[in-house]
């Protein structure tokens, strides 16, 4: 019944939250490819599995209790790098475990005696007057294959040694050196047997299609280059997930800007159906298109910015007066007044400048019904401030992000929160600061604060 209802899956009573869980997890996997978070913590050949309070090797486990868990998962979060006293006492009291100093040193020799109980004695090092700290990843296991192999290779030098020394003191005891070889040659024999069994060991385990378990790994190279894999790979899914995100952000831009078009579009469709058109307000929405446009091809050229920059000596005031000839259909179609003051010249790029002045322009037009707007230079900044409605002061902290329109924007269906969020990338790798300051009724000023200390005004 469940089922032709609709359902993907149903329980039958008594439910187990287990079972639950997951069928719950198994639904997210087939719809959003959901993959459950594996919360264990690896170092070299040791496992910390938090949610078991346990520490793993490859034959052994260690039962812990919770503080010690939180006190190895810091270590293990740290890989190698030293955690301070007062870290760790910080971590503790974010639950229950309200301890000082003198019980931190308890819980820690507490928690070496347990590692210590299992061969692991050096898995824990105290940094004098730091903290603590974990062994370097495999240091123990390294540590004792190395000594076995120095200690078998400095026998079979022995005998060897000895065994050309007899054979130059007595040269006819060559039966005596056959034997000192062959004893020198048996261990070494079974050493190549034992590598050779391990080797094939994980051989056959990077041709399985199983993830490999760090605790199997015996041989130090090897575990060397898993960690150095798995670095290597963390370092990759993180660079894939922020270039996916980033993939995301231009799609959910790009649809919001075609939404944004699709209104002058539709303007534009309406009078054309009216007959005689009216060429003058036809013209002023197809100029709307292109700006869209433009603002939108910025923004895709943003993450290259830096190697399209050409920066040269600039007088502000032809630029600007170019702007607003750009705009004047604008400026006209509004009855607004424009002035223009006595403006700088400074170092910088033309293009990039020239967007950022049309941005806050148009952003002026936009919320200035009627009145006037004025660019001027005043202290370090080059001002555009408009007589318009003005910005609510819960809005103005976040009127640069991206995508967020405010109050007004929100009320009038104008805004798509892009063009000021473009102005104020822009603005900081050209070195620039963009601000502003607004009260409702009154109008906004926008600030361009240039680094230069000294100005020639034209």
């Amino acid at each position: 019944m469940a089922m032709n209802l609709g359902a993907d899956d149903f329980l039958a009573k008594p439910i187990e939250l287990p079972v639950l869980l997951a069928k719950i997890q198994g639904m997210l996997r087939r719809t959003y490819q959901y993959q459950q978070i594996d919360t264990n913590l690896s170092h070299g050949a040791f496992t910390l599995v938090p949610t078991d309070n346990q520490l793993k090797t490859a034959k052994q486990v260690v039962d812990l209790t919770p503080t010690e868990t939180k006190l190895l998962s810091l270590l293990f979060s740290a890989d190698g790098e030293v955690v301070s006293r007062e870290a760790m006492i910080e971590k503790l009291w974010e639950g229950d475990d309200f301890i000082d100093r003198n019980a931190l040193a308890v819980n820690m020799n507490r928690l070496r005696k347990k590692v210590t109980s299992i061969g692991l004695a050096q898995l824990i090092e105290t940094v004098k007057g730091k903290g603590y700290r974990l062994a370097s990843e495999g240091t123990s296991h390294d540590q004792a294959y190395c000594r076995s192999r120095w200690a078998i290779g400095l026998l079979l030098a022995t005998l060897l040694a000895t065994g050309f020394l007899a054979s130059w003191l007595l040269a006819n005891s060559f039966e005596i050196v056959l034997n000192m070889w062959f004893f020198a040659a048996a261990p070494l024999a079974v050493i190549v047997s034992i590598d050779y069994w391990r080797f094939r060991r994980e051989w056959r385990q990077l041709q399985d299609d199983h993830p490999i378990d760090p605790v199997q790994i015996t041989d130090p190279l090897s575990l060397a280059y898993y960690q150095k894999i798995k670095t290597l790979t963390q370092k990759l899914r993180a660079t894939r997930d922020a270039a996916h995100e980033q993939e995301q952000e231009t799609l959910d831009t790009l649809q919001l800007w075609t939404h944004q078009i699709k209104t002058p579009l539709t303007a534009l469709d309406l009078l054309l159906q009216v007959e005689p058109v009216n060429a003058k307000d036809a013209r002023l929405e197809i100029s709307k298109i292109d700006r869209y446009l433009a603002v939108m091809l910025n923004y895709l050229k943003l993450t290259t910015l830096n190697t399209d920059l050409v920066l040269t000596e600039l007088p502000l005031k032809p630029l600007v007066n170019e702007t607003v000839r750009d705009l004047a259909k604008l400026f006209i179609a509004k009855d607004l007044t424009v002035t223009v003051g006595p403006l700088p010249t400074v170092i910088s790029d033309s293009q990039w400048l020239h967007f950022i002045f049309e941005q806050l322009l148009t952003n002026a037009i936009k919320y200035t019904p009627h009145g006037s707007i004025k660019i001027y230079a005043k202290g370090d900044a080059v001002m555009v401030a408009d007589t318009g409605i003005g910005i609510l002061a819960e809005d103005l902290p976040r009127i640069f992000e991206q995508g967020y329109s405010g109050y007004n924007g929100r009320a009038n269906q104008k805004a798509s929160g892009l063009g000021l969020f473009l102005s104020k990338q822009i603005a900081e790798k050209l070195g620039l600061t963009l601000t502003v300051t607004s009260e409702i009724g009154q109008g906004s000023t926008f600030a361009i604060h240039f680094p230069q200390t000294r100005w020639q005004v034209e």
